[in-house]
């Protein structure tokens, strides 16, 4: 068996883009505020990594600046 991308597949990327587990989220993103206020200076963010972008919507929510 072998490896392939599921990006390249549509219907894939697709179900991927819309996969959600409600009440969830707050479990990776429940600190965060509290970090970006005690150790980040500025409101400037890069999100590099793989995904739908959910982290960059999350900081844009707390007005950072965020390009992903």
């Amino acid at each position: 068996m072998g490896s392939f991308n599921a990006y390249e597949d549509e219907k894939q990327a697709e179900a991927y883009a819309r996969l959600e587990y409600p009440g969830t989220y707050y479990l990776a993103y429940r600190y965060i505020p509290k970090i970006l206020t005690e150790f980040v200076k500025g409101n400037k963010a890069l999100d590099f990594g793989c995904g739908t972008g959910r982290s960059t919507r999350f900081l844009k929510k707390l007005n950072i600046e965020t390009i992903g």
